[in-house]
């Protein structure tokens, strides 16, 4: 079953997919055990909570919610509920990005910093800045690699003009991590190619993951310059989003960590436009 007013949708689906205008039908299905959330981030908070609330396990889109607030809230009703969320923070189901952990951990060497470069021309969205767009994609990837959580962030508006198909920006976010680790990540919706790129460097290596290049995944040896590409599984990432999703659905999973990290993002994503609005601010004065 699909919720959307779009009329459009029902082309979409198989002809034993119904399609419903009104996502309350999915949600108070007796039929359905898992909901995928894939709508504006406003509506986030209050489909998750419904769900949660009937007993349905969710799967959420990035960014969880557009609030500190709304994210507590879920975070508490997930707890109440002993519910399975997932938050669809995509790259970290990508197997490129999967096989630089593993590799990491396996050379046993301690991050110094990250890069990370991602945009494109566009999307130039109403409901979302660049921020809250490309940056949970950023954000979780650094905290999922150091699994720590930033004790400093700091954003800034590098630029801001008007396209012809919206507001276009560039952000920069430098973030500090617990034993002097130093992430930068650039944001921009100005670029004319689409660019994800992250960036790992250790004292001996330094590991990319380029989502856009052929070779998704590659490492250079720092003292010889001798790069290698690595072989990486092919499947899609939203393959392995969904899989995991009803594995935990057939399993009767529990795990909420993905919920968990969906929120300290909104936190940092917070913090970061706290601080471009007050910039902004004092700039009109």
């Amino acid at each position: 079953m699909v919720a959307s007013s779009n009329p459009e949708s029902a082309n979409l689906v198989d002809t034993s997919c119904s399609v419903v205008a009104d996502w309350r039908d999915v949600v108070q299905s007796k039929s359905i055990t898992g909901i995928i959330v894939a709508t504006p981030p406003a509506s986030h908070a209050a489909i998750a909570h419904a769900a949660m609330d009937a007993g349905k396990a969710v799967l959420i889109e990035k960014p969880l919610t557009l609030s500190t607030d709304e994210a507590e809230m879920l975070l508490r009703i997930a707890d109440q509920n002993d519910s399975f969320v997932m938050v669809d923070h995509i790259h970290l189901y990508n197997s490129a990005f999967q096989e630089l952990c593993r590799r990491i951990e396996i050379d046993g060497a301690a991050v110094h910093s990250i890069s990370s470069a991602a945009g494109a021309h566009g999307p130039f969205r109403s409901d979302v800045s660049v921020l809250w767009d490309w940056g949970p994609h950023d954000l979780s990837m650094c905290l999922a690699l150091l699994d720590k959580i930033p004790v400093e962030a700091h954003a800034e508006r590098l630029e801001r003009r008007r396209t012809e198909g919206g507001d276009g920006e560039t952000v920069q976010i430098d973030l500090l991590f617990p034993n002097d680790v130093v992430a930068t990540i650039t944001l921009s919706n100005l670029l004319t190619e689409k660019q994800r790129s992250f960036g790992v460097d250790t004292e001996e290596h330094r590991y990319l993951y380029d989502d856009t290049a052929d070779d998704k995944l590659t490492v250079e040896n720092n003292e010889t310059s001798q790069q290698e590409s690595l072989a990486v599984d092919p499947t899609l990432p939203l393959a392995r989003v969904v899989e995991t999703f009803a594995d935990g659905i057939l399993t009767n999973a529990k795990d909420r960590s993905g919920l968990t990290l969906g929120a300290e993002i909104v936190r940092i994503l917070t913090h970061c436009q706290e601080q471009l609005d007050a910039a902004e601010g004092a700039r009109s004065c």
